[in-house]
């Protein structure tokens, strides 16, 4: 995510005039000093974070969504969408993935699924199990989840809580002591090994249906599988926008054989996103959360300089992605990177500049503080 632009200003007028000035002119000196090919490796590892993420739900996505010969496809449980419930229906919840089993006449198995990347981070593991037990426990919201995933009549029969992380981030953890931290009492951790070909498991826990003990156990078969999804609605931005950059120069550039394949509209922009994101909501929720999220990343391309509005050639066409080489897909896609990078590494310059000045002029208000 590129950082908010740091208010230097509006911080620095808590100061006299003189110290107010001096604040200013710290954090220009501060700033000029500090490299951005320094800041570039932080900035990459924050979006290699993301796309492990993303590739946690994707094969989580995928294992659910089977070819009907695939090792555990008789399990009933089937991907239904990414970001049940949160997001886009106002409701705070950090559940990635929901698995839904329909198939019994009148009842309703779910499975929520948290994604979770850096074994470092353990407590927010379970504070987001936590989280989304609170939040699937509410009945109003059951209710909302059963209309989502057109249940019909069916009651809700039982909620299995997953927390799915990498092999090697659960390597020499305790299960015991993260469930004892948990609320939910049909709690599991699984795992997928993402070094070569993925194998998603069962590590620990209960499971409410030995259908899905038994489809994870068994592992799966993801040449028998079919990948639904690209991206979540709170994935970092850069890659919704990379993705969605390469499909549409790839389509136009291979496929369609258009006279400027750097060339989109905003509604060809919309159509793709679209198609690599699932969501179980109604026809008019979802046009408002695609509508808005499609303009903050075009707004976000623009800003970073690889969209421009004003360099089109052809009329019917709404932006250019903008940048020197060959007008192929691959290229399309790393300028997208690249000029991301920069603009994220540019501001966290700046924020990183401004925590620093602000700690000298907080250091010294604490030293007179301590003599008035």
């Amino acid at each position: 995510m590129i950082p908010e632009e740091p208010d230097v200003s509006g911080y620095a007028e808590r100061f006299h005039p003189d110290k107010k000035s001096r604040f200013e002119d710290r954090y220009e000196e501060i700033l000029s000093d500090i490299d951005i090919d320094d800041v570039k490796p932080s900035t990459k590892t924050e979006i290699g974070l993301e796309r492990e993420h993303v590739d946690l739900v994707r094969a989580i996505s995928s294992g659910f969504h089977q070819n009907k010969r695939a090792p555990g496809a008789d399990s009933g449980f089937k991907f239904s969408c990414v970001d049940p419930l949160a997001n886009h229906l106002d409701i705070e919840c950090e559940a990635d993935v929901l698995l839904a089993r329909t198939r019994e006449f009148n009842r309703v198995q779910l499975c929520v699924v948290a994604c979770e990347v850096d074994d470092s981070t353990v407590p927010s593991w379970i504070e987001n199990a936590n989280k989304m037990h609170e939040v699937f426990s509410d009945p109003n919201h059951q209710n909302k989840i059963l209309s989502q995933i057109g249940a019909g009549s069916r009651t809700l029969d039982a909620i299995q809580y997953i927390t799915l992380v990498k092999t090697e981030d659960y390597e020499g953890l305790s299960f015991s002591e993260i469930n004892r931290q948990c609320t939910p009492s049909e709690y599991a951790i699984w795992t997928v090994e993402m070094n070569g070909v993925s194998e998603l498991c069962h590590e620990d826990g209960d499971i409410i249906h030995k259908d899905l003990l038994d489809a994870v156990d068994d592992c799966f078969d993801y040449d028998l599988t079919e990948n639904p999804i690209e991206y979540t609605l709170s994935s970092d931005p850069i890659i919704p926008l990379s993705n969605v950059v390469y499909r549409l120069v790839r389509g136009k550039d291979k496929y369609e054989n258009t006279e400027e394949p750097l060339e989109f509209t905003r509604k060809e922009f919309a159509e793709r996103y679209a198609g690599k994101l699932k969501l179980s909501v109604s026809n008019d929720e979802k046009e408002k959360v695609i509508s808005n999220t499609v303009s903050n990343l075009l707004e976000i391309g623009e800003d970073i300089g690889i969209f421009s509005k004003s360099s089109t050639k052809l009329d019917r066409s709404d932006y250019r992605v903008m940048y020197q080489g060959s007008a192929d897909a691959k290229t399309a896609e790393d300028a997208v990177s690249e000029k991301y990078v920069l603009e994220a590494s540019k501001k966290q310059s700046k924020m990183n500049a401004f925590n620093l000045v602000k700690d000298e002029f907080d250091s010294d208000q604490k030293g007179l503080d301590e003599f008035s």
